[in-house]
């Protein structure tokens, strides 16, 4: 699971849409793309910062929401398992450019794995093969990324980390990573310090911020249950911090970026 970066770049990036190599030349190409575009884009957005930021459950869990059997029902004649082909092609492109904008990944070194999942997908031949090769796809991608950023972290941190981007919704404190991690709370303080040069308490409220500025964006709830689903315990302390990352209030935040949805 990718470490958060201070300055992160996933606001950034751009759904990528490619020529359908898997659509004949009967196909109408216009309405597959029409269809493509019909996804909500905030959602694939989210799904890509879950699959950034590591937490590879909420990104299966934005991706069976999306793609689902009955989105792929056949639309004017067109091939339903071509046309989820061509989503997952460009989910997969999404989430490779993201990992080498975000988790600064030599594209060298993604190559290989997007031809592979490419062919893995090219090869499937019903719906619910290719929304398997879909979820090895976000975990595999999840899973890369994880252990790039953490090539050069001691075990410890990386297991802490880890742990923190799986449970950072949950009310976790230092003392309970410590013990899973079997370090002393005051050591593994220091030792996270030292290797992720920014204390255990900023990393989760920093992680937290950043996931709840997605959910502000693409979901209805309010300011309140986004701020509960995200680990913090009250609105007024979630909009403290939130301001502190920003420099704006959540309402502030949704005001402005909402617009360019």
């Amino acid at each position: 699971m990718f470490i958060f970066k201070k300055k992160e770049e996933t606001n950034n990036i751009e759904r990528i849409d490619m020529k359908n190599i898997f659509i004949d030349e009967n196909s109408k190409v216009k309405e597959i793309e029409s269809l493509n575009n019909s996804y909500n884009i905030a959602t694939i957005k989210q799904l890509t910062k879950s699959v950034i930021l590591g937490n590879v459950s909420n990104a299966l869990l934005i991706y069976r929401n999306v793609f689902n059997i009955k989105k792929h029902e056949y639309i004017n004649n067109l091939n339903p398992i071509k046309i989820m082909k061509y989503n997952l092609v460009s989910l997969c492109i999404n989430l490779i450019n993201a990992s080498i904008v975000s988790a600064k990944i030599l594209e060298k070194d993604t190559i290989e794995m997007k031809n592979k999942y490419i062919a893995d997908i090219d090869k499937q031949t019903n719906i619910e093969d290719l929304l398997i090769t879909g979820e090895n796809m976000i975990k595999g991608i999840t899973c890369f990324i994880n252990n790039y950023s953490l090539k050069n972290k001691s075990n410890c941190i990386e297991k802490a980390v880890n742990y923190i981007n799986n449970n950072f919704n949950e009310p976790i404190t230092l003392g309970e990573v410590s013990n899973y991690v079997h370090l002393n709370s005051s050591y593994l303080c220091t030792l996270f310090k030292a290797e992720m040069n920014e204390s255990f308490k900023s990393y989760l409220n920093r992680l937290r911020i950043e996931h709840s500025k997605s959910m502000l964006l693409t979901t209805n709830n309010s300011i309140l249950d986004v701020a509960l689903s995200v680990g913090f315990d009250n609105q007024s302390y979630f909009s403290t911090v939130f301001k502190k990352y920003t420099n704006m209030s959540p309402k502030e935040y949704i005001d402005i970026h909402k617009k360019s949805l």
